[in-house]
């Protein structure tokens, strides 16, 4: 039968991994040193591509999730990450990173990865020469839909294509710079290989070039990508015998994947790359397109998706909206959750146990109260805020009225037009608290940097940084040497180095922006988790941000039926409940606006989160 042979898209530089999603009936595929996925879809005969993020991460697959419309798992260098692509925009949602599956400071990088039966997912990694030599350093790994990683091969040179035979008892191998083919035996409830042998070697069979990707027919044959060879090879598994050569009018060809409508297609990428340079050759003709091949007179078979854990977190909202809602303070002392409406100079508790809801207000309400910290050791006493001056007041938690406040301690003097915002105690008790200007500028909207950050101490007030535009989220790592902290119209996170003897900070480093991570809205309140993860409130943005401090990635989102986050805060007798502020304020004049959905400026409560809190500090005289 004589097969015929044709190029379907652009020439791209080094394609690779393509799989076959039947719900969409569209092929998915990459362009690895681009850093782009691609579509094509045959009913049409469109190809669209996307790059992620800024194109410097090599992607290396691109596999839909399971039962998630318009989401994929993709690789970005070392991680493993989710994304959201209609599969014809030019433009992706910012990558999330799933897992880290090597050290980020490795010389290696993920390359060709399937999912098996089970929906796990099987990738492994390349590592660059070293001293002239390859080096079998590289691993296998497979990832589960909790994102445990496990290592199952290494002495690997560079891995490449797999595949599972159809009963799903073999798994198939291929380490192209040792020239083999290799057939495991497969448990598919455990995930485990074993029993490795060389089913095929390419050199036995006077075949000079490389072994890339690979895919297998419905009756059991493989089909491998021979890189420099112009070729797929068919190879008889059972045997180890080469059954046939499917010659291509490309040299590069990398990986392959049965598609169409009856998977009776054979979709081939191909590359078009520099072997000593690593970088893009001279366009020439179809290198690098990808390639259907027809008329084979066999089938392919399904391909699996990525099967996503995905943890079902709870959102309830818990009061009745506020106007400006901020500083939420656990106190587990009181198994209480303390927090504050900034401009109804008001101080607010829940306790989870009883679902009771209480506030007062302080003084006759002018005045902005920004946060509430309770007292060590003083039973109902507590330090707040009161404009520029920190007070304490006592409060039982219940009445509608506290007592006086008695100010012991001005950051500002009381004519400056700033008002103290974000505020918490460090694990020596000393307060932080930081300032913020009014809006202005052309527009009204804008804060200039006329803020600045306190520690405050008895009637103690050191000033520790200027020019602050709206001082905000403020957390601690666990082992105290950081100080994690965001100034909202800088549109980033901040990290420094904390001595908490000296309550000193110093060396200021950016670990996450706002506008380079395409995240809209302001970073505000914040805190941090047992595992040392940060949890952003996005201003204007609907949601939670996750992130790792160490690596500067965003882990996941929290999306929250409310636009104006203002803070998180970890409570509940076990620390796993994520207690959330919002507000209900126009933008223009600061005042509480109508609303539809009467959600925004509630407190929330988000449980099934999979994780745990650690204790806030209380303010120690």
């Amino acid at each position: 039968m004589s097969y015929k042979v044709e190029a379907v898209s652009e020439p791209l530089v080094l394609g690779e991994g393509p799989h076959w999603d039947i719900a969409t009936q569209t092929l998915y595929f990459v362009d690895l040193l681009k850093g782009s996925v691609h579509s094509y879809k045959p009913s049409t005969n469109e190809h669209h591509s996307a790059v992620i993020g800024d194109g410097k991460h090599s992607v290396s697959i691109i596999i839909p999730i399971e039962g998630q419309k318009d989401k994929f798992l993709i690789t970005l260098k070392c991680d493993l990450a989710i994304i959201t692509w209609d599969g014809k925009s030019s433009k992706t949602s910012e990558p999330e990173i799933f897992a880290t599956v090597v050290p980020s400071d490795s010389i290696s990088q993920l390359n060709d990865g399937k999912a098996d039966a089970k929906g796990r997912l099987w990738t492994g990694s390349v590592i660059p020469k070293i001293d002239g030599e390859f080096q079998p350093l590289a691993c296998l790994y497979s990832i589960d839909n909790k994102k445990k990683v496990t290592k199952q091969l290494d002495d690997i040179i560079a891995s490449n294509g797999l595949t599972w035979s159809i009963d799903n008892k073999k798994f198939y191998y291929i380490d192209t710079m040792k020239f083999l083919i290799y057939s495991y035996d497969y448990d598919i409830d455990s995930g485990k290989i074993s029993n490795g042998k060389t089913l095929f070697n390419l050199k036995d069979h006077d075949l000079p070039e490389l072994p890339d990707g690979m895919t297998i027919d419905e009756q059991g044959d493989l089909y491998v990508a021979y890189f420099n060879g112009s070729q797929i090879l068919k190879i008889d598994p059972e045997t180890g015998k080469l059954i046939s050569k499917i010659d291509l009018p490309i040299a590069q060809i990398t990986s392959v994947a049965f598609g169409g409508a009856n998977l009776d297609e054979l979709y081939v990428t191909s590359a078009n790359i520099n072997e000593k340079t690593f970088q893009a050759k001279e366009v020439n003709g179809i290198n690098g397109c990808l390639l259907k091949v027809t008329n084979l007179g066999v089938k392919g078979v399904p391909m699996f998706n990525f099967k996503l854990y995905k943890m079902s977190y709870k959102v309830e909202d818990l009061t009745k909206p506020l106007v400006l809602g901020e500083g939420p303070h656990w106190d587990i002392a009181t198994q209480t959750l303390y927090f504050v409406d900034i401009f109804k100079g008001s101080v607010h508790s829940y306790k989870p146990s009883t679902n009771e809801h209480f506030s007062a207000v302080i003084g006759d309400g002018h005045l902005p109260v920004s946060l509430i910290i309770p007292v060590e050791g003083e039973k109902n006493t507590f330090i707040i805020s009161l404009k520029n001056d920190i007070a304490i007041i006592s409060w039982d938690g219940k009445s509608s009225k506290a007592s006086e406040p008695n100010v012991i301690a001005s950051v500002e003097p009381k004519d400056n037009t700033n008002r103290i915002n974000d505020g918490k105690a460090d694990a020596k008790g000393r307060l932080w608290a930081g300032t913020m200007g009014q809006p202005g500028g052309p527009d009204g909207k804008t804060f200039e940097p006329v803020g600045a950050f306190y520690r405050i101490v008895k009637n103690n007030v050191s000033k520790h940084l200027s020019n602050i535009t709206i001082a905000n989220g403020l957390a601690w790592s666990s082992n105290n040497k950081k100080l994690y902290y965001i100034d909202s119209f800088k549109f980033r996170v901040d990290s420094y180095d904390y001595d908490v003897e000296s309550g000193k900070i110093s060396n200021e480093k950016t670990i996450f922006d706002f506008k380079a991570n395409g995240i809209p809205g302001l970073p505000d309140g914040m805190t941090i988790d047992s595992e040392g993860k940060l949890y952003v409130a996005n201003f204007n943005g609907s949601q939670i941000l996750k992130i790792d401090p160490t690596t500067g990635k965003l882990i996941t989102k929290i999306e929250l039926p409310a636009l104006q986050i203002t803070s998180a805060a970890f409570g509940g007798p076990n620390l796993d409940e994520l207690y959330v502020t919002s507000a209900n304020i126009n933008p223009e004049t600061h005042q509480p606006q109508e609303q539809e959905n009467g959600k925004n400026g509630c407190l929330f409560k988000v449980t099934n989160l999979g994780i745990k809190g650690v204790p806030m500090f209380n303010v120690k005289f």
